[in-house]
């Protein structure tokens, strides 16, 4: 877990030892594991099931940080 998304997690749960979002189990190679599980994310763009109008949650914007490639604005983040 990423530093980022693990103090997010924290405060969107309200769970200071929460250790993890759990990631996809279902699907190939391409999926399992490399995408949000969508039955508790729901509409979240990084989940590997296509969505018509996907969110882009403060989830993905702290693990897009962490990445170190990108400077999200949470401003922005769906809800």
């Amino acid at each position: 877990m990423t530093p980022n998304l693990l103090a997010y997690a924290k405060f969107y749960y309200g769970c200071d030892s929460i250790s993890g979002i759990p990631l996809e189990d279902d699907g190939g190679s391409g999926s399992a594991g490399a995408h949000w599980e969508r039955s508790l994310l729901g509409d979240e763009a990084m989940t590997a099931s296509s969505i018509y109008e996907p969110k882009y949650t403060a989830f993905t914007m702290s693990l897009l940080a962490d990445s170190g490639w990108y400077q999200p604005n949470y401003d922005f983040a769906d809800l």
